[in-house]
């Protein structure tokens, strides 16, 4: 009976309501998927148009497809042949061309020919064994043994290792195709349908062993020099011959030759085309390798400047960071005496800023702490190191002709060089001389000083010609197909602040090149962090608490009572320390001399050497109360309309201002009598620790003015808290603060000093000690034009510097501040402490670990943290400090009761030791993954495979310089550990987060969300990357831990979900499949970081929340989400049990309490300990609405059968599980959804 297409869509959809909405074409095509032979009832369906090439073939063409693996395969999925052959009855030369034709379709040639290629493979290696062995027999050592085998494989492949090799390929290629089809024919024979594994290793059995036979025929004749046709007459005849015998143990037969004719002729054509096609894929692969080996960069590379216009300011920042490390050179250089007295000493001569004693030499050496020396005696009796065994005349004319060798090569002629020695000579020694300079006249120190400058001249001249021409390290702008592909040009710039910081702005090589130098500055700041804490750890200064034997050894020290040294450990070690105690001040001196020769090293100015030496740091209370004041004074100032103030950053002028007061009054007389008036109008507005401290030193001081005393009150307290290399940089004030003032927990202040000490060493060594360099790439960005990027950069430059915490303008106001600390911490104690955050964290390697490096790299790293070397690699890597807890408050804040409570609640749920383990392994992976692309990148011959190992490298964050040698440097290694980590578990990253992270303003805004803003480039990066390069491992890996481990993740927390409620929230998968990409997402969603942001949109749709209502209550910040449920539910629902149930509706507080809170983990046990019976019902209620709402859109979606029997399956299950609250299809049905269309269409209108 024949039809046309519309009379049987209009069939189906009259038995079929629901397939209304689906497309005309959709619809045949599924109806004619499921149904083939339906289509030749349909008379005007176009058969032609469905063609493809085999369907113009010949019958005994279409009868090899159908013979075919990839033919059978077709008949499983469809239960039709491809080609409806029953009409078609083959002579014996059709059938055996279609037993030739079968082995060219796809599937059958890639089994073959994997086959062979490991047969091949298992050959050699086998082959290679044999000789390493026999070499090994032969008192050869297994290494050299193992080294001329594989060499001996490579040279020797012509002959022996190729014939060996041709035979397992032929024998395992067979045999792997004689095995699947076997399999693939039981399957589809009508009379068995399912595979019996005896006889499928039978024929594979049979194939290797026909195959073998046929490769070892080829071998023999090749290595005679038969011709073609002489070895495919040889092969038909072996294959011929033993076949029968073989399978069924007769004879051979007449026919047996002619299908192994067919079988062999099929096979060398399918070889033929197979190795032809292999070779042009190969060139064009090549080729493409090649490519794109060009255009995978490290993303910070050296780079030789190409646009004039950028030299001179690079130029300038550049000389400006080498004359930094001359400094710093210059501060270590290691002086020996040849006094008898002071044989062997060695000392340091601090820098210039510190010699503020007339006619001597401060100096500072390991055995006698900070001394001087008369200038004369100094210089004739300490000389540098590399002048020992000299006399002191010996000396004198080493370094003379040193001097003329320089004058000769940086000044040439001898006008030059007097006028030159003349002007360098006056500028050294402070004072105009007008006459010609004889070397003989500088004296040892004026020679030493002038030789000086010779050096670093040719230092910098040399450095900066070699920079010129060779390139300097610049960041590669990364560009984004969403940013810069997708996106219009005209709308660009609206979302130019959601990209990351180091790709805003232009590609300008000045912003490039800032954008480098802030990467090298948050390295070594760094590493010297990761050192100092290492050394706190090992002296064990970090414990939790003191052991038994520590408060021992402190109750015979300070004779204080054992319940009294338990409670003041910290505070009783800091006075012992001070004291110069044996027991406790050589321990702390380690790491204060480490952190004193590593500022040294840096070039930082240190003002001198102190024994016994622990900083004074004000309590941030304290502080924090100071900087109000300050903020308040500046504000007062701004509002009044007197125009007489002459400065505009009334903040900075007041922080000038405390540096030297004199000097400031001299300079700006009139502002120092407006700022007189302004302390007097504010002083009873002061917080009473500022008063405090006022008072004392006004009583010490009566001499001196109210903004005197103000100055000094903020110098001690800018010092202490912005200024942080002061305690190096700068003498102690000969007034001090009230001792209450000052921390004394020995931990809090040796960490604290650490941090400041830490950013200080390293913003000089790469800033410069007035930060400089960062100042010279602005200043020429601006003067270029380029307004934008000097904007971004200024900012950056900011994010790295003191002034930000002290700058009220920049920092929220003092007492909003503490509002939103107290707030963000009681949100960090109850979503984190008290929800599911420590399950979420354990599945975070999983969404960044095993997504970025695999499986393997990620279960070998975490084998290899059982090795004791590892592990203290791991400790000097940056993978052992980052922690989540300052980017989940957004302040941290340990004075407070509060953050107290954030870090108790955080250990106690186990959260801080799962990040800790997290880091670690993150950077124990990288050091795996690391070591391992190194090698295989060395070892592999140039092509897709190389360029993937070096992609692999570079995004670890090694350079191409890196990559390039034949052995990686532990500070390599150590650099890859510490930035993966951070990056993979989503630490704070100025660089690479958006700008608008790091503003104080924002950071309360987007608690808990960063995660993942930070996940989402994570992934796509590590997907970006290994696309380039031709690899899909990320998208794979993507996709497995989505199924698996959001599956996984999903179980573990419902069950402990269940266990807790005492009830099933149906919400974790029931098959380990995917159904579609919205299930996807949904596990995708259960892991790490994204878990964090379910969790809240959970919390969202709870307590009957429609989809609308949670979309606000997500966008607002959490704290705000909070405050809004307190107003909107909670107050209400106070109310409304009260007025139903009276008294009696206060049972359903606690609960209500536990419900604002937010706190997943107690809200759950509060649903089987303290939710009423009334209240599980309006929950259970409120669920089956939301389910039923579900169950609808999924109906109105569904196309497929498999689809309406999956929304079958889980009404059934709901039903199951919650009897009472049934959904039948009175509540799910094509009415639901006409009546919902409709309330969309009036709301249209």
């Amino acid at each position: 009976m024949a039809f046309t297409k519309q009379e049987l869509i209009s069939k189906y959809r009259g038995q079929y309501p629901e397939l209304e909405n689906m497309s005309d074409d959709k619809l045949i095509s599924n109806i004619v998927n499921k149904y083939p032979q339906i289509k030749n009832q349909i008379s005007d369906y176009n058969l032609e148009a469905e063609k493809n090439m085999w369907d113009s073939m010949p019958n005994w063409i279409k009868s090899g497809y159908n013979k075919s693996i990839q033919g059978m395969a077709t008949e499983l999925s469809t239960g039709n042949k491809r080609f409806d052959l029953k009409n078609y009855h083959p002579g014996v030369l059709e059938d055996l061309g279609s037993e030739m034709i079968s082995f060219f379709a796809p599937a059958d040639f890639i089994v073959t020919a994997l086959g062979g290629g490991v047969g091949g493979a298992l050959a050699k290696k086998t082959a290679t064994k044999y000789v390493a062995r026999k070499l090994t027999q032969n008192k050869v050592s297994k290494s050299v043994a193992d080294k001329v085998a594989r060499e001996a494989m490579r040279k020797q492949g012509r002959e022996s290792v190729k014939s060996t090799s041709k035979l397992g390929a032929s024998g395992l290629g067979l045999g792997t195709y004689s095995g699947v089809h076997s399999a693939f024919g039981q399957l589809t024979d009508p009379e068995q349908g399912y595979i019996d594994p005896g006889k499928t290793v039978k024929d594979f059995a049979t194939g290797t062993v026909l195959g073998s036979a046929v490769g070892f025929t080829n071998s023999k004749l090749t290595k005679a020099g038969a011709g073609v046709m002489k070895k495919l007459a040889a092969e038909i005849g072996v294959a011929g011959t033993i076949q029968r015998p073989l399978t069924e143990g007769e004879l051979p037969q007449p026919m047996d030759y002619l299908t192994a004719g067919a079988m062999i002729t099929g096979l060398k054509g399918a070889g033929y085309v197979g190795t032809k096609g292999f070779d042009v894929a190969s060139k064009k692969l090549k080729k493409a390798s090649q490519n794109i080996n060009k255009k995978i960069k490290a993303e910070y590379e050296k780079e030789v400047i190409k646009n004039e216009a950028s030299v001179e300011g690079i130029v300038k920042s550049y000389q400006a960071e080498l004359k930094t490390q001359l400094s710093a050179e210059k501060n270590t250089r290691k002086w020996v005496s040849n006094n008898k007295k002071l044989s062997g000493v060695e000392v340091t001569v601090l820098p210039k800023e510190s010699q503020n004693i007339p006619g001597r030499v401060k100096v500072v050496s390991s055995t006698k702490g900070q001394t001087s020396y008369p200038q004369k005696w100094f210089a004739s009796n300490f000389f540098l190191k590399d002048q020992i065994g000299m006399t002191p005349k010996q000396r004198l004319a080493n370094r003379q002709g040193s001097i003329r060798s320089l004058e000769k090569e940086l000044f040439k002629t001898s006008d030059k060089i007097g006028k030159q020695r003349l002007e360098a000579v006056s500028s050294l020694a402070g004072q105009k001389f007008n006459t010609d300079i004889k070397l003989k006249d500088l004296g040892s120190n004026g020679l030493t000083k002038y030789h000086d400058y010779l050096s670093d001249l040719k230092y910098i001249k040399t450095k900066t010609s070699d920079m010129k021409k060779n390139g300097i390290e610049m960041h590669q702008l990364e560009r984004s197909i969403f940013f810069d592909t997708l996106l219009p040009t005209k709308i660009k710039p609206m979302f130019e602040w959601m990209r990351a910081t180091k790709n805003r702005g232009s590609a300008d090589p000045a912003r490039r090149r800032f954008i480098s130098v802030i990467n090298d500055f948050e390295r070594t700041k760094a590493k010297t962090t990761v050192n100092a804490l290492t050394i706190m750890d090992n002296l064990g200064l970090t414990l939790p608490k003191p052991t038994k034997q520590m408060i021992d050894k402190m109750v015979d020290a300070t004779g204080r009572d054992r319940k009294y040294v338990i409670k003041n450990y910290n505070e009783l070690m800091y006075d012992e320390v001070v004291k110069g105690n044996p027991l406790y001040a050589p321990q702390v001196k380690i790491l204060t001399d480490y952190l004193f020769n590593n500022s040294l090293q840096s070039g930082v100015p240190v003002v001198g050497y102190e024994s016994n030496f622990l900083p004074r740091i004000l309590k941030p209370e304290i502080r924090n109360a100071m900087f109000g004041d300050f903020a308040k004074l500046a504000n007062s100032l701004q509002k009044d309309k007197n125009k007489a103030y002459t400065k505009e950053n009334l903040v900075e002028d007041l922080i000038d201002s405390f540096a030297d007061f004199k000097k400031y009054k001299k300079d700006n007389p009139e502002n120092v009598k407006i700022l007189e008036k302004y302390i007097d109008a504010n002083y009873s507005k002061l917080d009473k620790t500022t008063k405090q401290a006022f008072r004392e030193l006004q009583q010490k001081n009566p001499e001196l003015s109210r903004a005197e005393v103000m100055s000094l009150l903020g110098r001690e307290a800018y010092r202490e808290s912005a200024s942080i290399s002061s305690h190096l940089e700068k003498s102690r004030a000969q007034f001090g603060f009230p001792k209450e003032f000052y921390e004394r927990n020995v931990k809090d202040v040796l960490s604290q000093y650490i941090a400041n000490v830490a950013r200080r060493s390293a913003e000089v060594k790469h800033f410069g000690k007035n930060r400089e360099v960062l100042e010279t790439l602005i200043n020429d960005s601006m003067k270029r034009g380029n307004f934008v990027d000097a904007n971004i950069m200024k900012e950056v430059s900011l994010l790295t510097s003191s002034r930000l915490r002290t700058d009220p303008y920049r920092d929220l106001p003092l007492g909003t501040g503490k509002v939103l600390n107290a707030i963000l911490d009681f949100e960090t104690i109850t979503k984190i402490g008290g929800g599911y955050a420590t399950l979420l964290n354990l599945s975070q390697p999983a969404i960044s670990n095993l997504i970025s490096l695999g499986l393997s790299n990620t279960a070998r790293g975490l084998n290899s943290m059982r090795d004791p070397k590892v592990r203290k690699l791991v400790n000097q890597s940056e993978g052992n400090i980052y922690r989540y807890i300052n980017e989940l408050t957004g302040y941290a804040d340990k004075s407070t009761f509060h953050q107290k409570w954030v870090q108790k609640t955080l250990d106690v749920s186990k959260f801080n030791t799962v990040n800790d383990f997290n880091n670690r392994l993150a950077a124990a992976t990288a050091r795996v993954a690391v070591e391992n692309f190194h090698k295989k990148y060395h070892r592999t011959k140039p092509g897709f495979r190389k360029n993937q190992f070096k992609q692999g490298m570079l995004k670890l964050g090694l350079t191409g310089e890196e990559l390039g040698k034949k052995k990686l440097s532990e500070e390599s290694v150590l650099k890859v550990m510490g930035q993966f980590a951070k990056d993979s578990q989503l630490q704070k990253n100025i660089l690479s987060d958006p700008l608008f992270l790091n503003n104080p303003y924002v950071r309360p805004f987007v608690q808990f969300r960063t995660f993942a803003i930070r996940q989402v480039p994570f992934i796509a990066n590590a997907i970006k990357k290994d696309i380039q390069v031709g690899s899909v491992m990320p998208i794979l890996r993507l996709v497995g831990t989505g199924v698996i481990g959001g599956y996984s993740a999903q179980k573990a927390k419902d069950y402990i979900r269940l266990r807790l409620s005492g009830e099933d929230p149906l919400t974790a998968p029931d098959s380990l499949m995917v159904r579609d990409l919205n299930d996807f997402a949904d596990r995708l969603g259960a892991l790490g970081a994204f878990g964090y942001v379910s969790d809240l949109w959970a919390a969202a749709l709870s307590e009957e929340r429609s989809v609308l209502g949670a979309l606000t209550f997500m966008g607002l910040p959490a704290f705000a989400s909070d405050i809004n449920l307190f107003f909107t539910r909670f107050l209400p629902s106070i109310e409304s049990d009260v007025e139903k149930f009276g008294v009696a509706g206060l049972k359903r507080l606690p609960k209500r309490i536990l419900d604002l809170s937010g706190a997943a983990v107690f809200k759950d046990i509060g649903k089987r300990t303290l939710e009423t019976e009334g209240m599980k019902l309006d929950r259970l209620k409120a669920l089956r609405n939301r389910k039923v709402s579900v169950f609808v859109k999924r109906l109105e979606k569904a196309s497929t059968q498999e689809e309406y029997d999956n929304l079958s399956k889980d009404i059934k299950e709901w039903n199951k599980t919650y009897p009472r609250w049934f959904i039948s299809g009175k509540d799910v049905n094509f009415k639901k959804i006409i009546q919902k269309k409709i309330k969309k269409y009036k709301a249209k209108l």
